[in-house]
């Protein structure tokens, strides 16, 4: 049987996500001294950038999906 999270659940879920998503951006716009490897932190934050575009459109089609079931 398929588990449905209620709608509060869902945008509680929603927006822990986005807390977490702006504290990991606010981490990551502070000033980073390299400390050796700058290849390393470059690949880093490219994956971070990455990861980050992946989280939005992620949220964008949970927030349309939710409005999809509100519309029936």
């Amino acid at each position: 049987m398929p588990l449905f999270m209620s709608d509060n659940g869902a945008f509680t879920a929603i927006e822990r996500i986005e807390r977490a998503l702006a504290r990991i951006e606010a981490a990551s716009a502070q000033s980073v001294q390299p400390r050796g490897n700058d290849l390393a932190l470059a690949e880093m934050t490219a994956r971070h950038r990455a990861l980050s575009d992946e989280t939005r459109r992620a949220l964008a089609d949970l927030d349309a999906l939710l409005v999809s079931v509100e519309n029936g």
